[in-house]
């Protein structure tokens, strides 16, 4: 007989929602510096605004963060996958012998 495997539904766990949420907090970081920056090089936003290179270094910040929170949700989300395949694998494995035992 065919062997079906059950669909598992992965929930979303606190984790990977504050993880998201710190991503994005950091793009729109690094998308606010990058405006600031560009606005302070054309002289339209007033002296007592932070200097260009301020904007900059701050968005280069908030980008590695962005970058450091993705890595970390993917990392997860790999691990996630792995940990299921094995236990996918080792289900299947227990089925075929299974199988082997009723057919003999």
């Amino acid at each position: 007989g065919s062997i079906s495997l059950p669909e598992k539904v992965m929930p979303l766990f606190p984790w990977k929602a504050l993880a998201t949420s710190l991503r994005l907090l950091g793009l729109a970081g690094f998308w606010a510096s990058d405006n600031i920056a560009f606005l302070t090089k054309n002289k339209f936003l007033l002296q007592s605004s932070p200097t260009a290179r301020e904007a900059q270094e701050f968005g280069a910040k908030s980008y590695f963060f962005a970058s450091w929170m993705g890595l970390f949700i993917a990392a997860n989300d790999l691990n996630s996958q792995r940990i299921e395949l094995m236990r996918l694998e080792s289900e299947v494995d227990e089925l075929s012998r299974s199988e082997k035992k009723r057919s003999s």
